[in-house]
């Protein structure tokens, strides 16, 4: 186990994390769009900011090998800014991988596990990187020489050596030339901490530590493969505090010893080994040790930090104005604060009733106007761009695209809509099961879909938008449409239907949500096994949303996604219940109407329930105290004796029993999944004005638990039905 003394606080490495994560987020879609652009200097450049820093920053943290991933993809990136190497899809390829594989590193250290389990599979990563440029390199070199070839032969001898000096300004030139200096000691030769302090010494602007280059010379000695080159390393490390003395180590004298003594362990063939350990990056130099904390890197690359042992949680970037917004509501607060604390001494004095009473209900007025003011100013704080998510899709559809060998266009709108962050990590997985089903299952191969006269290139188009209270999140694509008769017989083989069960349109979709229903006709890496759909159905009604899907057969499908504006908002305005003695929380939003029926309402439908007339149709009752076991006195016996509310649901209206009804008022709402047993059925609870607590009814649920048939919604019977 190594100790390095160089680490840093949490909340820095925290910072640096998210600032770095949020940063690869755009390198993917920049990557797909630097394909169709090869030439965007401007894309490269955004892509290359991101690597730049993570390389530039990492080995601070004590991450070496995110270090030096990160540097290898750099040298690759460097080259495309400078016009020496294309975006091709093999360089694409691998630089995605190289931004997952930063990404995931990232994660990890969040989490102080090791930043790669698995060294050799980093290993070849690298090595994939590293190989782009050795053979760019080579071609580079190739080029010099079939060049100076031509001009020997073709041109007199002063351009000839105005060619060789030209060369000469070029690494790989002068190897072209037959010649090397020690500053053409090349990254794709060097392991990380040989590389490192090359770069420290031939920087003239550096000001190199003696501690930094003690450690870099140890790494160098740790990498070194021959007995000749050892001795070289210890005979150096020993001069650095020498030289560090007396002349210092940013004389050109010293800088030129290191470096001939670095290009002396090259020739005794240090580096032969280039084992897992000479990739590892270093520590960078001159950084004060008083803003540091001891970190300790174990031989697998786990972080341990030794002032905690507790995972670095997320953070999250607010706007300077948000937060001055804030800020005023807090002033107003205590000015509240303040005309409480007046009424009261008016109170204590003697102020008459009908005074008291004006002067509280102004007082409550402004605190419930501050309340609200507040509640929406945090809201805003927590919200992000939804280009947070949409941004991956391209990437998705592009690997996709690339592995099936498919042409697909990916449009994308509503990126600049703003929403609550936790929303928006609701919508990721939905998001990408989604688009991963349009692009592999539903956009059809270009010579099929050329054969049915369409262009041969397909498109998902994504949109997000707001409405007055839920976003909207919609993929869209216009390939072969849902096979609903294989949809109907991959669910009877499954034994969800028989044969003989009349589904309408609604409900053959709604067999795309049940778990292990596909029509895919083989199973890829990305989809095909009919898992995921039902996950992304469940995940979107836990937050009160729906998912609705349209599709016309060789045109293409339509998921859309509709979620309310805030899932994490803790206040609600409740419809208050009573049944069998006990408080119950009903959205208000979900009530439709409330009656108290009659025996002529109540009927039977076809042996199957009851159900109350309810305007020009019937609509099934529910018995709130069979679905929660309260004892009761009589009245959910006697219907008539009852009040029926009539509550909407995604699928269809219900009359749900109660004894009473209490009336409207706004409730915090708190979870209590694993404090009630039949939790499903309630989506949390309500501290309620007098102390006691009350459930909070998913009408949903409610709805749910009462059908008994794959197809959903009870039959809405007309009124000359037969009801008997």
């Amino acid at each position: 186990m190594r100790n390095i003394e160089e680490g840093i606080d949490a909340t820095l490495l925290a910072e640096f994390i998210d600032e770095s994560l949020d940063g690869l987020e755009q390198v993917s879609e920049l990557f797909v769009q630097l394909e169709s652009t090869p030439d965007s200097l401007e894309t490269i450049q955004a892509i290359f900011r991101p690597v730049h820093s993570i390389k530039g920053n990492a080995a601070y943290f004590g991450l070496l090998k995110t270090k030096a991933l990160a540097h290898e993809m750099e040298t690759i990136l460097d080259l495309m800014r400078k016009g020496a190497l294309s975006p091709t899809t093999t360089v694409t390829d691998v630089l995605l991988r190289g931004t997952d594989e930063l990404k995931t590193m990232l994660a990890r250290a969040r989490n102080q596990e090791a930043e790669t389990p698995d060294l050799d599979a980093f290993d070849r990563l690298v090595e994939e990187v590293t190989k782009l440029v050795t053979d760019e390199k080579a071609d580079e070199e190739s080029l010099w020489r079939a060049l100076l070839a031509d001009l020997q032969t073709g041109v007199g001898p002063e351009v000839l050596a105005k060619a060789r000096q030209l060369a000469q300004f070029s690494a790989t030139g002068r190897k072209a030339l037959g010649e090397t200096k020690k500053e053409d000691v090349e990254s794709a030769s060097l392991p990380g901490p040989a590389h490192e302090l090359h770069s420290l010494l031939s920087d003239p602007d550096a000001n190199p530590n003696a501690d930094t280059v003690r450690h870099l010379l140890e790494e160098c000695r740790r990498c070194a493969a021959t007995p000749e080159a050892v001795q070289i390393a210890n005979e150096s490390i020993a001069d650095v505090g020498a030289f560090a003395d007396s002349i210092g180590l940013g004389d050109p004298l010293a800088r030129d010893s290191f470096l001939d003594r670095l290009q002396k362990m090259t020739e005794a063939g240090a580096w032969g080994a280039n084992d897992s350990q000479a990739t590892r990056a270093s520590i960078p130099s001159d950084l004060p040790k008083e803003n540091r904390v001891k970190t300790v890197v174990s031989p697998s690359g786990a972080i341990e930090d030794t002032k905690s042992q507790k995972p670095v949680g997320k953070t999250m970037r607010i706007p300077e104005e948000s937060i001055d917004v804030f800020l005023a509501h807090i002033g107003e607060l205590v000015t509240v604060g303040e005309m409480y604390s007046h009424l009261h001494g008016n109170l204590t004095r003697g102020l008459d009733s009908a005074r008291a009473s004006i002067e509280l209900r102004r007082v409550n007025d402004a605190f419930s106007s501050l309340s609200r003011s507040l509640q929406e100013s945090i809201m805003n704080i927590r919200k992000v761009p939804m280009n947070v998510i949409l941004q991956r899709a391209p990437r998705m559809v592009r690997d996709i695209a690339t592995a099936k060998s498919k042409e697909i266009e990916t449009q994308v709108t509503g990126g600049e809509l703003m929403a609550d962050k936790s929303l928006v990590d609701v919508l990721e997985a939905p998001l990408a099961h989604i688009v991963r089903n349009a692009a592999d299952h539903g956009i059809e191969m270009p010579d099929v879909r050329q054969a049915a006269g369409k262009p041969a290139k397909g498109i998902v188009e994504i949109t997000a938008v707001e409405g007055a209270d839920e976003i909207v999140l919609s993929v869209k694509d216009d390939g072969k449409g849902i096979d609903r008769r294989a949809l109907a017989e991959k669910a009877v083989s499954l034994g969800f239907i028989t044969s003989s069960d009349a589904l309408s349109e609604e409900g053959v979709v709604d067999l795309l949500f049940q778990s292990g229903v596909s029509t895919a006709k083989e199973v890829t890496d990305v989809s095909g096994r009919g898992v995921g759909m039902d996950v992304v159905k469940r995940s979107i009604e836990r937050m009160g949303g729906r998912i609705c899907v349209t599709s016309t057969p060789g045109e293409g499908s339509q998921f859309t996604v509709h979620l309310p504006k805030t899932v994490t908002t803790q206040i609600l305005t409740g419809f208050i219940v009573l049944v069998g003695g006990n408080r119950y929380v009903f959205p208000l939003e979900s009530i439709v109407r409330t009656m108290r029926p009659t025996v002529a309402d109540i009927a039977t439908i076809r042996g199957k329930a009851e159900c109350v007339r309810h305007g020009n149709q019937f609509v099934r009752i529910c018995r709130l105290t069979e679905r929660f076991g309260d004892e009761h006195d009589g009245f959910d016996n006697v219907l008539e004796r009852g009040i029926l509310v009539i509550v909407e649901t995604k699928r269809e209206s219900i009359a749900v029993h109660v004894d009473d009804i209490e009336g409207v008022r706004q409730v915090v709402l708190k979870d209590i999944s694993s404090a009630v047993s039949g939790g499903s059925l309630f989506l949390g609870a309500a501290l309620m004005g007098d102390g006691t607590v009350a459930l909070v009814v998913d009408i949903e649920q409610i709805a749910a638990s009462g059908q008994s048939t794959l197809t959903g919604a009870w039959p809405r019977v007309p009124m000359t039905a037969n009801s008997g």
